[in-house]
């Protein structure tokens, strides 16, 4: 089952990502896709244009079978997909008619659970609790202040780290309780890894029982520039190092994604790069070890031109091999009401052979 879990996670990552811009394209073909996108052309694509729905995240239930899908409206929506992509039942409204500005969900086998996170207007973070049909289980409980909410479990410690940047002063994470009979869902108080750092993201590693929190830090030499960093935590929230280099140039290194290798327990960064050769920034990569230790850069987009963007990074354990995405935008001349810069979603898979495989 986990090998199925892994691997369909993989590929819905991709179609959300896709569904988000309404068309994706092959890697083979390395050209743009067309603007049309229905039918024969985007094979598997779902379309829910009722309403106003982005900023997606997705988990899949590997006891019941089935993907969870919650996206961005005036409120967080959920719908549930078959593993071949078909809706099961209809919308699910999982928060109050609030505006919200992002939301993150993740899965807890060992309760058949989610925990959702999101964002409510303007700057309150929440969490809810989910059943295994992705109904909403007791009461919404407020996390902090702040934006770009995250979350992942620990099948280890049996907890959740939920995580958001600060408008203020950094990025904090908190721990919640797995289990949503608990008197009170939040095990610790509001943690902050780093002050004046932005754009958390993370990861777990079910191999060693930590989260690896990367983000940016701003730097000043010559110029302001950007840097991407990272700190390890348990999974019980104690921190374990202290901040790694991992994106850090001469130019603006941001907008890092992360994701986690269970065969050889270890994960792979990825960023904007500014140094690289030209104007505009290729998508370099950094694998890092669960004991810290970060490997050499590598360029994970090379063969592609454009001012590259960051998107989600998956796993698939059945074949050993990240799939790290991202976004290029071009102006499409045959749209003629759609003539602004407009973005495709790519992708790559690809297993390194050298020290620093997989």
């Amino acid at each position: 089952m986990l090998t199925k879990q892994i691997f369909r996670s993989s590929i819905l990552t991709i179609v959300v990502s896709a569904v988000l811009l309404t068309y994706s394209t092959d890697l083979s073909a390395q050209t743009p896709p067309l603007a049309d996108c229905s039918g024969s052309l985007c094979p598997g694509l779902i379309d829910d244009p009722v309403g106003y729905q982005m900023l997606m995240s997705t988990a899949y239930n590997s006891e019941q079978d089935y993907y969870l899908i919650t996206a961005m409206s005036t409120y967080v929506v959920g719908l549930k997909l078959t593993p071949s992509g078909d809706p099961i039942g209809g919308r699910i409204t999982l928060t109050p008619s609030t505006y919200v500005y992002g939301n993150s969900v993740t899965y807890n086998p060992d309760r058949n659970e989610f925990l959702l996170v999101w964002r409510a207007e303007p700057t309150e973070i929440y969490g809810r609790y989910l059943d295994g049909d992705g109904h909403p289980l007791g009461n919404i409980f407020r996390l902090g202040t702040g934006r770009e909410p995250r979350v992942q479990y620990s099948t280890v410690s049996k907890r959740y780290l939920t995580l958001w940047s600060s408008f203020a002063d950094g990025v904090h994470y908190r721990m919640v309780s797995g289990d949503s009979t608990a008197a009170q869902p939040l095990l610790s108080g509001d943690a902050l890894i780093l002050s004046g750092v932005y754009n958390g993201r993370v990861a777990y590693s079910s191999g060693s029982d930590k989260h690896l929190i990367v983000f940016v830090k701003e730097y000043e030499g010559n110029v302001i520039g950007q840097e991407v960093w990272g700190r390890l935590v348990s999974g019980t929230g104690t921190p374990l190092t202290g901040v790694l280099g991992i994106g850090v140039g001469a130019r603006n290194q941001a907008g890092p994604e992360v994701g986690y290798s269970s065969s050889n327990d270890r994960f792979l960064v990825t960023y904007s790069d500014y140094d690289s050769p030209g104007q505009y920034p290729d998508i370099m990569a950094n694998l890092v070890e669960s004991n810290g230790a970060v490997g050499a850069r590598f360029n994970t987009t090379a063969g592609f031109a454009g001012s590259d963007v960051t998107g989600p990074i998956s796993y698939n354990e059945a074949t050993s091999k990240f799939v790290a995405s991202w976004f290029e935008p071009f102006c499409h001349s045959r749209i003629p009401s759609l003539s602004m810069s407009r973005a495709i979603l790519l992708s790559r898979s690809f297993k390194r052979l050298n020290s620093a495989s997989e």
